[in-house]
């Protein structure tokens, strides 16, 4: 929809706003206006009815607020959040006005070409002599004649460097989606061929993690991790954000002009970072063996029954089990079906009630249920789920078992599927934190342990709202100086430079702990990715 409506709380219409070109992603009002984001690449700012201003962006403006002052603050697709002020004692130095503008015009000029009004006001190239570049790198288009092109400033020759010739992309194509690409418009699908001969389709938004892409399609795929710097390298060469990034790039003087620059190969790993960080692919664990869980449970509760223990379900009770079990057997069914509440009643009340020693069933079934929608409403009210935690907390660090710590520790990495889950989680990740130094499990444990550890640590690194914890960095380094496997040390790598890249806090804390002198000194094993892992540490060792 490329309108917004306006109306009461009772449907009453008060107006509709138009003038964006395409979906509109956002609207907010204050006072004195309303501003909308949109995929057209524009902020509009209204009063009523009528568009006062129009501010475009490099890419879509998915979301905005307004800050208490009255200034406006943008999410864009390209990364960037920006604030925009009516007090001219706060505005941006004009180089990074320019350079704004400038990425704004080239974004509108390949994704629809320029109106004529803005083909007008673009300088010609016979005026380059006279524009000079802001900053190096920046790109900024000219007319010859009529036709538009880009060009990048080299700031150690003091010229504009062509470029091309800026076209319009072909139109959006939709994607009817699968289970790791959203069905929706995007602005590339690749085709790309197999082994098979046939070809598969990789759709890329602009703005979008070219490394998570990747990752997407090899999951998808079926195919070894090795592929995925090819395939992250295919779409930086054939998307506009990567042709810029290698443009930038390129313009850098050489070591041997007069201003210094940086290496070929720091350049690259300065690229990479941008793209490799924060990395935003969660692993969950989805597989059980529901025969042998539901085997062991009805054994533990024919034992507890036999003790006159009141926590044993009685008949009825073990029926609402069995039900849940089965549903659990058709995955896509049960997470998009609704769980009757007896069922999650005795899952919540019963099953995750009974005592340490018996609770490495009870627990994996839990951990398919934390999968699943309704499981928000486990961590709801007033105890916010801390019982499921303690639980949860009490097999990692009084059960003696490892297999009960490796479930624990999978549960918990599911939990981050959800809103409400995630936040119990992060409320009381002082308690986890407790349960892990208890037993030692950062430096110890069988190998499927380590791997859950890993992947939990993971999972919470791409915690947007994680609060600065001293222990959780210290647990993130233990675990990495005796880590042997490959992909649980890129696990580990990935868990610190997603903290290291969102704040500012953590990337302190972790210097101050050594950090850059643990990722050099671990030996990566060979492996199917062992590349890939070399990397992720190279990455993570420029972030630090």
């Amino acid at each position: 929809i490329n309108a917004a409506y306006m109306g009461t709380l009772q449907g009453d219409n008060l107006g509709v706003l138009t003038g964006h070109s395409a979906f509109v992603f956002t609207l907010k009002s204050n006072v004195e206006l309303i501003a909308s984001g949109s995929d057209d690449r524009s902020l509009r700012l209204w009063r009523g009815e009528y568009n006062a201003q129009t501010i475009y962006h490099p890419a879509t403006v998915w979301s905005l607020t307004f800050a208490p002052n009255g200034d406006i603050i943008t999410a864009c697709a390209d990364g960037v959040v920006r604030m925009f002020t009516a007090d001219q004692s706060r505005f941006a130095p004009a180089d990074e006005l320019s350079a704004f503008a400038s990425e704004s015009e080239m974004a509108s000029a390949q994704s629809s070409g320029l109106t004529e009004d803005q083909l007008n006001k673009l300088p010609s190239v016979d005026q380059q002599g006279s524009v000079r570049g802001k900053r190096d790198g920046e790109i900024r288009l000219f007319k010859n004649n009529r036709t538009p092109e880009a060009y990048v400033w080299k700031e150690a020759e003091g010229k504009w460097d062509k470029i091309g010739e800026v076209i319009g992309n072909t139109p959006r194509r939709f994607f009817e989606g699968d289970k790791y690409f959203s069905s929706g418009e995007y602005d590339y699908i690749f085709d790309v061929e197999l082994e098979s001969g046939l070809p598969r389709p990789l759709p890329f938004n602009e703005g979008d993690n070219a490394l998570e892409a990747a990752e997407k399609f090899l999951a998808r795929e079926g195919l070894s991790k090795a592929y995925i710097e090819q395939i992250r390298t295919f779409i930086r060469k054939n998307t506009r954000g990567g042709q810029q990034q290698s443009a930038q790039q390129q313009s850098r003087p050489a070591p041997s002009q007069s201003r210094p620059a940086p290496s070929s190969t720091r350049m690259e790993e300065e690229v990479r970072v941008q793209t490799m960080f924060p990395y935003r692919i969660p692993v969950y664990y989805e597989s059980i063996n529901l025969d042998g869980l539901s085997k062991k449970i009805i054994e533990h509760n024919d034992a507890l029954k036999a003790k006159g223990d009141k926590i044993a379900l009685t008949d009825r009770e073990v029926g609402h089990f069995e039900r849940l079990r089965d549903r659990m057997r058709d995955p896509p069914t049960f997470h998009a079906g609704k769980v009757p509440e007896a069922e999650i009643e005795i899952l919540k009340n019963k099953l995750l009630a009974w005592p340490v020693e018996l609770s490495l069933p009870t627990i994996d079934l839990f951990r398919i249920f934390a999968l699943h929608y309704q499981s928000e409403g486990l961590f709801s009210g007033l105890d916010s789920g801390l019982p499921i935690i303690t639980t949860l907390c009490a097999a990692i660090s009084k059960s003696g078992s490892d297999a009960a710590k490796m479930v624990s520790l999978r549960a918990l990495a599911n939990l981050l599927r959800h809103t409400m889950g995630a936040k119990a989680l992060q409320r009381y990740l002082g308690y986890i934190i407790d349960a892990l130094l208890a037993t030692g499990v950062p430096e110890t444990g069988a190998k499927n342990l380590r791997e859950a550890l890993a992947t939990f640590l993971l999972n919470l690194s791409m915690q947007s709202s994680l609060e600065e914890n001293d222990r959780l960095s210290q647990i993130i380094l233990r675990a990495l100086r005796t880590e042997s496997d490959a992909e649980n040390l890129y696990k580990l790598f990935v868990a610190i430079g997603n903290l290291a890249s969102t704040s500012g806090a953590y990337r302190s804390r972790f210097k101050s702990q050594n950090a850059n002198g643990d990722v050099r000194g671990v030996t990566i094993p060979e492996s199917p990715n062992s590349a890939s892992i070399e990397n992720c540490r190279r990455d993570l060792l420029s972030l630090l």
